[in-house]
Order: C-alpha cells, then sequence, then structure tokens
C-alpha cells in the first residue's frame, strides 16, 4: 500500500503533552496507521527554546521551529496593548512574517504531502498560497475560535480588530477545507450556524485518552498508588482535579477553594497543574486543600489512581475538557456541571461514570457521592466508558483510515445519500444503517446521516461520527414512546444543504408514526428526489398506511415476502431481504473431525439482554449440555440498554448463572462492544444458538452478525428468521431440553456442522450490504419515474 502523507500545522509543541491542545495533537496523530506518514511542524509560543526534531511516537514525527525574537517582542507590545493579555496564536497569521525559518519548513513539510492539516486556524493565511490542488485541506478545530476568543476578549475595546480577524481567518480556512473534524457535535451545529458550513464537511474526532495502560490491571494500579500515601492519607477520601492557569480552570479552582472546599471538610482536595499556583500563592488555602503545581505524566496518573472521585466544576469555556477522559480513564467517577460535561454527557449516565449538576447543587451531590462510595466494578464501569468512545488508540486508527480514503477519493464527484436513522446510540437499526452507510460509500456515494438528537441518549462509540458527517434533527424518545418527532424545518436544510439523489428513511413504528414518515418523503418529493423507506417492523405497518406512504411517494423496502403479502403487494412495495456483513471469515473456528465428549466447544450468542432473546433458554441448555460435554463453555455478547442493569430478566439469568455454578463456563459480555471485535468472536465458536420468542418481525439483526461470521446458526421456529431457515438448524418446541438435544445431535456430527457452514457462507455473501446499497442507487437514477424504479429494484432484487 502506498504511503500516505500527512503534514501538521500549528504554533505549540505536542511534548510535553499538558494541556487540552497538546493532548489533543499527540492523541490524535500518535498513530494514524503504519502505512501514514506523519510530520507535525510546530514552534513555541515563548522565547528561549531550541529547534527540535523527533518522533514522540514510531508513526508521529514532531519538527518544532522557534519564533524569531523579533517575533516575540512584536507579541509583547500587542499583549501590553491589550491590558496584559498575550495574543501571540491570534496575531500568528500577520507576525509570522518575523520567523521565516518556521514558514521555510513547514512550506518544506507541505510541498509532497498528501493531506494537509491546519490544527487551529493560525497557520493558514500565511500558508494558503503554497497548497496545491490535489492536496486534501483538513481543518482540526480545537474549538470554534470565534466564539472562544470573544468570549474571552470581547471586554476590551481595543482587542475588536483581533476578534474580526479570528472571524475571518476561520472563515476563510472552512471554505478551503474539504473535511473539518470538530471536538463535539456542539462544534457541528455552531459551525453551522455561525458560518454556513455544509454538513457534508464536518464530522466528529472527540477528544480523549489513551487507555490501553489500564485495560487489565487498574485495580491493582490504584492499590499500587494508594500504598504510596501516608496511612494519615489513606484514611480520608480524596477528591481531584486538574487543570492549567486557563481562565475557565481558574474559575472552577477558585470555587473549589471558595466553596466546595470548606463545606466538605471530611474529604482532602487535590488541584493538579498550574491551576493551583496562584491559589497557594494567595496564602489562604484551606487545611484540605493540597496544590500539586505542574507534574509530569507518571506523577499524574499517580495522583489520579490514588484518588476516590474527580471533580470537574466548569462554568465557562468552550469544547470539551479532555481531563474528563483522564479521570475516567483512571476509574474515577466525575461529578461536573454542564459546561464540564459538554460534547461528553447531556446528563448523568446510567451506570455513574459521569454525575452532572448544578452550581447550586453540586456539593450536596459530592457528599452524596463520598458518603456512597465507589466499587470496583464501578471503577472499571468508568474505565470501559472511555474505552468505548474516547480511546485516542481508537480515534488516531479511525481518523488515519479516514484521512487515506478522503485523500484518495477527493478527486471523484459522488452521488449524495440523505439517510435518516437513529445513530450512534443503543439501537440495533442504528448499528445497521452505519453498515449501510459504509456499503453506499462502496457503491459510490457519499452518506450524510441525518440523526436523532442525543439528548436522552448514551453514545454507544467514536466511530459513526468519525466516519460520516452527521446533522441531528429529530427526537427519538425511546422511554415513553410518545415525543418522538421531526423537525421539518432541518430536515429541508438539510436536503438543501446536501442536495441527495435519494433519501433513505429507516423507518420503526418506535421511531415515528406513519405520518410523520409520510410528511418527510412529500418534503423530499417536492424537491424531485426519491425516497426509500426500510421497514425494520413491517409486521406493525397496516396495508392503508402502506397506502399513504405510496401517495407520499415512498418505495416502501420489506424484508420479507410474507411482509409485503401481508401488505397486499402493492406497488410500491418491494422485497429486499436483510443485508448480512461479510469478510470476517478468516478466523472461523474449523469443524475437526475429532467429536469426543470431552472436546471444548464453544457455543456462542449475540443480542440485547431482553426476554424475548431467549438468553435463558440457552443458560438452561449449557447446564444439561455440560453433563455430557464438561468442557463446553458459552460466550455471549448481550448489550444491556442503559437504564435496564437491574431489569428482572437480568437478574435471573445472572442469578441462574451462579445458583448452577456455570460461571466458570459462561462469559456474558454486556457492554456495548465493538462489533468487529463481536463478529470476530462469534466466529470462533462452534455453534451460535438464538432461541427467541415468536415474532412477526421481517429479519434478525443478531442471526445476520452470526451468518457475518460464518458461524452455524441454531435458531428458533420464530417467523423472524423466516428467511434463514434452509441455512440454519431449526429448533421446535421453543425449550431448553429441545435446543439441547439439537445442539448435542449437532456436536456430534461434524459434517453436518460443515455443511451449515458452507449454507451460511454462500447465502451471506450473495447477500451482502454492498448489493443492497448499490439496489438502493439504482432507485436514485430515475427520480420521478415512481413505477419503472420500483420495477427496477424488483429486478434487481
Amino acid at each position: 500500500m502506498q504511503v500516505c502523507k500527512v503534514v501538521v500545522l500549528d504554533m505549540q509543541p505536542i511534548t510535553p503533552a499538558v494541556g487540552g491542545g497538546r493532548q489533543r495533537l499527540l492523541g490524535l496523530y500518535h498513530n494514524l496507521g503504519d502505512n501514514i506518514e506523519a510530520v507535525y511542524v510546530g514552534t513555541y509560543d515563548w522565547p528561549g527554546e531550541l529547534a527540535r526534531d523527533h518522533r514522540p511516537t514510531p508513526n508521529l514525527r514532531e519538527i518544532c521551529i522557534p519564533l524569531s525574537d523579533a517575533h516575540h517582542r512584536a507579541a509583547q507590545d500587542t499583549a501590553r496593548r491589550m491590558d496584559g493579555r498575550g495574543m501571540i496564536d491570534i496575531e500568528f497569521p500577520d507576525q509570522v512574517a518575523l520567523s521565516p525559518e518556521y514558514l521555510s519548513v513547514a512550506r518544506r513539510e507541505m510541498q509532497d504531502a498528501d493531506v494537509v492539516v491546519f490544527s487551529h486556524p493560525w497557520c493558514f493565511p500565511p500558508l494558503a498560497n503554497d497548497l496545491k490542488p490535489e492536496q486534501l485541506v483538513v481543518y482540526d478545530a480545537h474549538n470554534v475560535e470565534s466564539v472562544l476568543r470573544v468570549s474571552l476578549h470581547d471586554d476590551l475595546p481595543q482587542a475588536a480588530p483581533l476578534l474580526q480577524s479570528v472571524v475571518a481567518t476561520e472563515a476563510a480556512l472552512l471554505a478551503r477545507s474539504q473535511l473539518v473534524y470538530c471536538c463535539s457535535g456542539e462544534e457541528v451545529v455552531l459551525f453551522q450556524k455561525i458560518y454556513d458550513v455544509a454538513p457534508g464537511k464536518l464530522r466528529v474526532a472527540p477528544n480523549g485518552t489513551f487507555t490501553r495502560r489500564f485495560r487489565h490491571d487498574l485495580i491493582a494500579l490504584r492499590a499500587k498508588a494508594l500504598e504510596a500515601l501516608s496511612a494519615d492519607e489513606r484514611g480520608r477520601k480524596r477528591v481531584i482535579f486538574m487543570g492549567s492557569q486557563y481562565g475557565p480552570n481558574a474559575e472552577a479552582g477558585r470555587f473549589i477553594v471558595d466553596v466546595v472546599a470548606p463545606r466538605t471538610p471530611q474529604a482532602t482536595f487535590v488541584l493538579v497543574g498550574g491551576v493551583g499556583e496562584p491559589l497557594l500563592a494567595s496564602g489562604s488555602l484551606p487545611a484540605n486543600v493540597v496544590c500539586t503545581g505542574i507534574v509530569d505524566d507518571e506523577r499524574k496518573w499517580e495522583l489520579l489512581l490514588s484518588s476516590d472521585i474527580a471533580i470537574n466544576p466548569m462554568f465557562s469555556g468552550a469544547g470539551t475538557n479532555v481531563k474528563m477522559f483522564d479521570f475516567l480513564a483512571a476509574g474515577l467517577p466525575v461529578l461536573t456541571t454542564p459546561v464540564g460535561a459538554r460534547g461528553i454527557a447531556d446528563e448523568s449516565t446510567a451506570k455513574g461514570e459521569i454525575a452532572v449538576q448544578s452550581k447550586e447543587q453540586f456539593v450536596s451531590a459530592l457528599a452524596s457521592l463520598l458518603k456512597e462510595g465507589v466499587t470496583d466494578e464501578r471503577r472499571h464501569t468508568c474505565l470501559a466508558l472511555v474505552e468505548r468512545r474516547f480511546s485516542w488508540e481508537t480515534i488516531s486508527k479511525g481518523l488515519g483510515d479516514a484521512l487515506r480514503y478522503h485523500a484518495a477519493e477527493r478527486v471523484t464527484a459522488k452521488p449524495a445519500v440523505l439517510m435518516l436513522s437513529t445513530w450512534g446510540v443503543a439501537c440495533g437499526i442504528a448499528e445497521h444503517a452505519q453498515y449501510f452507510a459504509e456499503a453506499l460509500r462502496e457503491a459510490g456515494a457519499e452518506v450524510v446521516i441525518f440523526g436523532n438528537s442525543l439528548l436522552g441518549h448514551e453514545p454507544t462509540g467514536v466511530m459513526p461520527e468519525l466516519r460520516f458527517p452527521v446533522t441531528r434533527g429529530w427526537h427519538w424518545d425511546n422511554r415513553t414512546w410518545r415525543s418522538s418527532q421531526v423537525d421539518l424545518v432541518a430536515f429541508n436544510a438539510a436536503m438543501a444543504a446536501v442536495k441527495p439523489v435519494l433519501v433513505v428513511l429507516q423507518h420503526h413504528t418506535g421511531f415515528m408514526g406513519v405520518g410523520d414518515y409520510a410528511q418527510i418523503a412529500a418534503e423530499a418529493r417536492k424537491r424531485g428526489v426519491p425516497v426509500v423507506i426500510e421497514c425494520h417492523d413491517a409486521a406493525h405497518l397496516q396495508p392503508g398506511e402502506a397506502a399513504l406512504l405510496a401517495e407520499a411517494g415512498a418505495t416502501v423496502v420489506v424484508h420479507s415476502q410474507r411482509e409485503a403479502e401481508r401488505l397486499g403487494n402493492k406497488a410500491n412495495v418491494v422485497v429486499c431481504l436483510h443485508p448480512v456483513r461479510t469478510g470476517a471469515f478468516s478466523s472461523q473456528r474449523p469443524v475437526t473431525a475429532e467429536q469426543g465428549t470431552d472436546a471444548p466447544f464453544v457455543l456462542g450468542g449475540f443480542g440485547f439482554f431482553r426476554d424475548y432473546k431467549g438468553i435463558d433458554i440457552t443458560l438452561d441448555a449449557v447446564k444439561l449440555l455440560r453433563r455430557k460435554y464438561p468442557n463446553l463453555t458459552y460466550r455471549g455478547w448481550h448489550a444491556i440498554y442503559p437504564g435496564e442493569e437491574q431489569s428482572d430478566y437480568v437478574r435471573e439469568c445472572l442469578a441462574f448463572t451462579r445458583r448452577e455454578k456455570l460461571d466458570g463456563a459462561v462469559t456474558l459480555d454486556t457492554s456495548f462492544a465493538d462489533i468487529e471485535e463481536v463478529i470476530d468472536g462469534l466466529s470462533r465458536c462452534d455453534l451460535v444458538v438464538l432461541p427467541y420468542a415468536p415474532s412477526n418481525e421481517g429479519a434478525s439483526g443478531a442471526a445476520n452478525i452470526a451468518l457475518a461470521a460464518g458461524a452455524p446458526l441454531v435458531i428458533s421456529d420464530s417467523k423472524i428468521f423466516s428467511s434463514l431457515r434452509h441455512v440454519a438448524a431449526v429448533v421446535e418446541p421453543r425449550s431448553a431440553k429441545a435446543f439441547a438435544d439439537a445442539i448435542d445431535g449437532l456436536l456430534m456430527d461434524g459434517p453436518k456442522r460443515h455443511d451449515l457452514t458452507t449454507r451460511a457462507r454462500t447465502w451471506a455473501e450473495s447477500n451482502d450490504y454492498v448489493a443492497m446499497a448499490r439496489k438502493f442507487l439504482e432507485h436514485s437514477t430515475l427520480a420521478g419515474e415512481q413505477q419503472p424504479v420500483v420495477a427496477k429494484i424488483r429486478r434487481a432484487s
């Protein structure tokens, strides 16, 4: 694979990675990929440093060129005019001509770059004319600079011209960039509102932390850090806060010293970083506050690991707070404010990793947290949250893949598809939509997601918004199921900005009513854009409702012939079997000739931890099977919806496992595991068991994940599996004994298992997502000719 050169430009060093900006630089670019050469060109915003050219990581080269003395004198003159406030970054576009060596090195590295990333906008104006038409230009937006700088300096009348230059600089870079990476969805919205940036440019590359250091020994490392404390220190609860002397951090530090610590005498407050230095110098610290000053990375983690709880009482500032991720990675629940949680959580998380409270309730909430204590399980849950959503290891690799793709594809004009779906949240359809978006891209389209608001939903991972542009304009109420609605103004704005050739609406009766879908389809058809509605529970769709959607100009895709017949085989109803992800067969567990009862057979399962999935039947069958197969084990990936951790069904299943002494034989992963890991795990199973309850739904996404793994399936007689009966072992009645007997027969019959595996793989390869994407894209070529389009889709499917 050809090496892709990515040059990143900014006006600060990366290492040492202290402060949010430098931590983002190191995290994002430390390992973009083995075939990506990442070169960073930066400088120092203070005098006295030497030039640097080194590799902070094997895949990242950092070059820092000091600014000239004349440059620093000019910056100091500006600071004097601005009442002592440093403006060296804002004036960098005009003053960098005084540092010609920096410009020379930046231009040298840009010369053969495939991708040029401007981290902050300050380097763009002096280097804009050095960009080549074939280079991919990217803006890595640490903040919406116009908003941040106005909030910091709008009180200075003499700063007005500089603030106007910030807006002009940021606007110019936004216009020139092909991609804009923001820290959170809030910044995406602001860029659209303030600068009218096209949605297709905008992505989210969140801030994060390095998580792998704690993956296997978090509790042991915490115990070691606690041992280093004195007996008196270990006898008191420790509450930690970190920050630089940046204004919003200083405001938080003062709140801790003046309000929180005096009213919480039972705890010791540890303030790490520059935030504590002016507080310490004031000489008026409460006895229960310790200020460490700036510490190195090793000491920082020692202090984090020896703490009980973290607090982040931020009341101003922009962007996301990187310190939040370090707190969570160290296993610390975090009490924060809405500003401190921005871009991370809109409200307190279900498992207690993040508690969001107002300024007025902050002290009482902290007292409650200290009183209840923190279990080891909760600490692991904190780490799991950042591993899933904010791991630099995952984010950097994903960013590298995205930059390589867009660098290679940017010269090709592609038709746009606008897809309404749940996105990046705990929902099987959101997962399906992500696979389908990838397939549409592979089939030759660019995809923009019209996603649900995240209010009330905890995001499940980083990749959906890193890889695809998302504009959020509808509300999904998955609590009361009564207040879901779409913002038609936002939808029409997205239509105008994206100019799609096709609109795809993912449908479920739990999302919105048919009337809402008809309204959306009618709005798209006003613009001459064809609409396809993919129904995931057509069993609840009535023939009259299908007719209503037809009147609105929509084609309705269902996943089984049975569903089409029930809807009367109307002209606008098309059958397209639920697609399957493929390509994971290489790690498949081989079917061996040896079939002894002592063999370490592995059964697998997948699907949300809900009663209709039949997890209790599987566990009971495992108990029965282990009488004959003592080494048989079960590995199930059964994510628990937020808020359902203590449901009766979950508690009963876990209690059964303990009561029957199956702990060593049964592994249940209840997190929202990365789907690639799930597919890899299922591919290593001898059989995948899905004893679903009766259902009239058209298809099972969980079964298709098993098929993607190339694993032989054992399924119930539920209608949801009707399209898979010829490639799976069907069991009836739906009981533990019947499943145990069927599994026993297959475990003792290697050729039959091999036949099931072959049939499953063949079916999966002929019904993959790319094939479905091509069928949908064919629909877009005949916009406005409804009947011929339907006929064409029928012929294709």
